[in-house]
């Protein structure tokens, strides 16, 4: 187990909940440490190089120190100030202190990196960031190159990124704040000086991609560019909540850059909001990992009126190349008859991946946007994309369950279901339900296409459709599926829809098991493919990927 030290001031310390949301970067390095790496941080909060030494604050360090261990160095702030306890020069004392403490590494056979002082949010009348650490920058930097100490230089790239933020725009990363925000600080705050949150992550993430940069052993000492966050409900990973860890994932948007979020064992009761993409949610195991929450249509909100369907998902997603693997998802809102729709899975996008995951709900389990151009009844679609424009998505389902009662998969994404099990609930009516109800678009080849999947039930026989039109141009198709006995013969139900009988495309190729019936015993409306026009229907084809 390599350790890596940390000698600073408040920049980079570790923060108790009593200063919340003030964050030292030290802290949000913790999201970027490769594994078998640990840090210890002595930084201490108003400290220079000298007051550091002089109050024998190094002393742990250098007593633990070892072999193949790597010691941080970052100073500037307080060295600059004029009172005798904490001054230095900069190319005096400054860099005496500093080759000090990295000679006292190097005697420990460990490694010593110099960072240079996060700039401070100061801005001049025009608009320029003002450097007040620029003397012990360059001092910082002379003496690595002299010494041959790698040396991130955070000043200048902070410097450069804050004054490109603006004035207004970069408060988000200081502890500069109005009042309202925070409880412990019911006036507000205006220090320009140490980080919220935001800004120590970013600020990390600065020093870990730099740290890539540099040959062993400091490469390693940080996780790849595409970073691995971890959740577990113990507290031994890096957040208890998988909130938590989506919001960490927001200082890669925008980059393209894959986010891999592993997700411990244990029942999260989260209700989340994915609106990033690039993102892996990886649990591990559809019965070990569970994220529920239980919202319903009927459940009436604080400003009165019903949820309704739309906002009812225990997940939401509104991103592209969102996997989620070896975790279940419920909604535990009940049966539909006592609660109506609750959405399990809310899946709007492109290429998104689920494999080995379970899906639990009754009635509306799982939605695959876009929703229809226009709701039947006024405010039907009431929800977060209700106003917004209607993309076309492509899901793709492998090895899932999947279980509901009334349409529990439904929608208008190009969806691609394969070796899944689709359960249908007793609801101990004459019919139990409705394996799908897709809303195909108008004009678009596919809709719905389920392949080696499996259909089983606890209904009573012949009282479950395979599915009906949630709108006329419905498209879906089983090929070589088993089917259990709930499945009634005629197959699929029209929803009282005429243009149905024209406009919607529901087929069948190679059915087995007591559900499966002869085109004859099928509605006529419907089709059984030949081996040439199921060949049509391969993943590749439908999907594109």
């Amino acid at each position: 187990m390599r350790t890596i030290f940390w000698a600073g001031d408040s920049t980079v310390q570790n923060n108790k909940m009593a200063t919340y949301p003030q964050s030292g970067i030290g802290q949000g390095f913790l999201l970027y440490l490769n594994e078998g790496v640990q840090v210890k941080n002595y930084a201490r909060n108003g400290r220079s190089t000298k007051s550091f030494l002089d109050e024998g604050r190094f002393l742990p360090i250098a007593e633990q120190m070892q072999a193949g261990d790597v010691l941080f160095i970052q100073f500037g702030h307080n060295d600059e100030k004029e009172d005798a306890a904490r001054h230095t020069e900069p190319f005096g004392s400054y860099q005496d202190n500093l080759l000090y403490m990295a000679k006292m590494a190097r005697s420990n056979g460990a490694y010593p990196v110099f960072i240079t002082p996060l700039s401070r949010r100061q801005f001049d009348k025009e608009g320029r960031l003002e450097e007040t650490h620029r003397p012990y920058q360059q001092a910082m930097k002379e003496l690595a190159q002299r010494e041959q100490i790698p040396c991130i230089d955070l000043c200048a790239r902070s410097h450069e990124e804050i004054e490109k933020m603006g004035a207004e725009a970069s408060k988000r990363f200081f502890m500069n704040f109005a009042g309202g925000l925070y409880e412990r600080y019911p006036v507000g705050k205006e220090d320009n000086t140490h980080q919220r949150y935001e800004g120590a992550i970013h600020w990390a993430g600065v020093i870990a991609e730099e740290l890539r940069k540099l040959p062993e052993p400091y490469c390693s000492l940080v996780l790849p560019a595409n970073p691995c966050l971890s959740v577990a409900k113990d507290g031994s990973a890096m957040f208890t909540t998988i909130a938590e860890a989506l919001k960490a994932a927001k200082k890669y948007q925008g980059d393209d850059v894959p986010v891999h979020i592993q997700i411990g064992a244990g029942v999260y009761e989260e209700c989340l909001e994915i609106h990033q993409g690039s993102l892996v949610l990886e649990g591990a195991g559809a019965k070990e990992t569970i994220i529920r929450c239980g919202h319903y249509a009927r459940e009436v909100m604080e400003n009165g009126e019903n949820r309704g369907t739309f906002r009812t998902a225990t997940l939401f997603i509104d991103a592209d190349y969102v996997s989620l693997k070896h975790l279940t998802v419920e909604n535990s809102a009940g049966h539909g008859k006592d609660v109506g729709q609750a959405l399990a899975l809310y899946a709007d996008g492109d290429r998104l991946y689920f494999e080995d995951c379970h899906f639990l709900g009754h009635q509306d389990t799982i939605f695959t946007a876009p929703l229809p151009p226009k709701e039947v009844e006024t405010h039907g679609f009431r929800g977060p994309k209700e106003f917004a424009p209607r993309r076309d998505g492509r899901h793709y389902f492998k090895d899932c369950y999947i279980c509901g009662e009334v349409d529990f998969i439904f929608g208008g994404a190009t969806a691609f279901f394969e070796g899944c099990e689709l359960f249908s609930i007793n609801e101990d009516k004459p019919i139990n339900g409705y394996v799908t109800a897709a809303s195909t678009p108008q004009g678009k080849p596919y809709g719905y296409v389920f392949q080696n999947c499996k259909l089983t039930s606890n209904c009573p026989p012949q009282s479950v459709y395979l599915g009906r039109p949630w709108r006329e141009y419905a498209k879906t198709v089983f090929l070589n599926c088993e089917m259990g006995e709930h499945i009634i013969k005629e197959g699929w139900h029209d929803w009282n829809k005429e243009a149905a009988h024209t406009e919607t495309f529901y087929a069948e190729y190679q059915s087995t098991g007591k559900g499966a019936a002869s085109g004859s015993e099928r509605a006529d409306w419907t089709k059984q493919l030949s081996e040439e026009e199921a060949g049509q229907y391969t993943k590749d084809k439908v999907l594109g990927f």
